[in-house]
């Protein structure tokens, strides 16, 4: 019953009923102290603008850090600066990739009139790279709650740049470009790499009703709000967006083409039909040891089926061929890492998946 009425509750926030919504979600926390009813909560009072109220949930989910690094956003926009602070570098101390934190304590640093952190990007730089610097436009994505869950969540883009970062791709493919916010997660990875080029393909349906971008405001296309986002951000030459079935345009643009393709994004098209195509045409290009990122693996989590059957057809039929991990997500939609095998000793392989965690990608502040 739990499970149904907290799902009954997401239906109602993603269409707009947030008094709805928010009834079921205190009677879920008032007379089962549920926590998930209780995170989805602070959220919403969050995205409504009640940071009191989100702060009172998060400080009783006090053992989940990313709890308390949202608790420590909260704090700030009700101008308690110092604590805001306080709480991130706490948070900071026991998760050194706690995005959620850095952006905080970066906010909190320029709001005590800290100028000279902006230009070292001193705590920003544990996270995004030595030399990397935050993009202003992702920066207002994340910021801007109706961007998701549409979009991939912050935290997702975040692992998608520290993928590039490592494997410093020559080729990327994503499919599902939507507004562009994990094509300039992407995009911003190549530029950091200082090589590479992103080909995005979506079918750039209408724009969600009420969705106007923070960056270019109310817009008639979702092809043109993508490619607005990345002009504005200055990634232009980093990605090139195709409108139009994904599947079919990978085929034709990289026909006869094979072994070329070092990472994909699958994000488009969530159908058991319409995932297993897109991933049919993206198998074909990939290079022995490509990573392959698939979301939305947990159909309890998202609804969808597609991309949670295409991972259960690899386990029964191309074991052989391939390897991977479902992992959870913040956004409870899953996340699926593919590595393409080849038949060449396990050291050739380029980067295998521990490599990635060897990398340490977040952590150059402890060395």
């Amino acid at each position: 019953m739990t499970r149904h009425s907290l799902d009954q509750a997401l239906r109602l926030v993603n269409e707009g009923k947030y008094s709805e919504a928010l009834i079921i979600l205190d009677s879920l926390v008032n007379s089962e102290n549920d926590k998930n009813a209780r995170g989805h909560r602070a959220w919403l009072y969050r995205h409504l603008g009640k940071y009191q109220e989100a702060l009172a949930d998060y400080e009783k989910l006090e053992n989940n850090l990313d709890a308390r690094a949202l608790a420590a956003e909260c704090l700030f926009k009700l101008g308690e600066i110092n604590k805001a602070l306080l709480r991130s570098l706490e948070v900071l101390n026991k998760d050194s990739s706690n995005c959620i934190a850095v952006k905080t304590i970066y906010k909190c640093q320029m709001a005590l009139g800290v100028e000279e952190f902006e230009k070292e990007n001193q705590l920003i730089s544990t996270v995004r790279g030595k030399s990397a610097q935050i993009n202003s436009v992702v920066s207002a994505l994340e910021e801007d709650t109706k961007s998701f869950p549409t979009s991939v969540h912050p935290p997702v883009g975040l692992l998608l740049y520290a993928l590039v970062r490592s494997l410093k791709p020559e080729l990327v493919i994503e499919t599902g470009s939507f507004i562009g916010y994990s094509s300039l997660c992407i995009s911003q990875a190549l530029e950091d790499n200082g090589q590479g080029v992103l080909h995005s393909f979506d079918l750039f349906s209408e724009v969600p009703p009420n969705y106007i971008s923070p960056i270019l405001g109310e817009m008639d296309s979702l092809y043109d709000i993508a490619n607005g986002h990345i002009n504005k951000s200055g990634l232009q030459d980093r990605v090139v967006f195709h409108a139009g079935n994904s599947s079919d345009s990978i085929n034709e643009l990289f026909k006869d083409r094979e072994n070329i393709l070092d990472l994909a994004f699958i994000d488009g098209d969530h159908t058991i039909k319409g995932c297993l195509k897109d991933w049919h045409a993206v198998d074909k290009l990939l290079k022995p040891g490509a990573i392959v990122v698939l979301h939305d693996t947990l159909p309890n989590g998202c609804d969808w089926l597609g991309p949670h059957n295409l991972l259960g057809s690899l386990e029964n039929k191309e074991k052989a061929n391939y390897r991977w991990i479902n992992l959870p997500t913040y956004d409870e939609a899953g996340l699926g890492i593919i590595q393409k095998l080849s038949h060449l000793e396990h050291s050739q392989l380029k980067p295998a998946l521990l490599d990635l965690i060897h990398e340490r990608f977040f952590h150059d502040n402890q060395k």
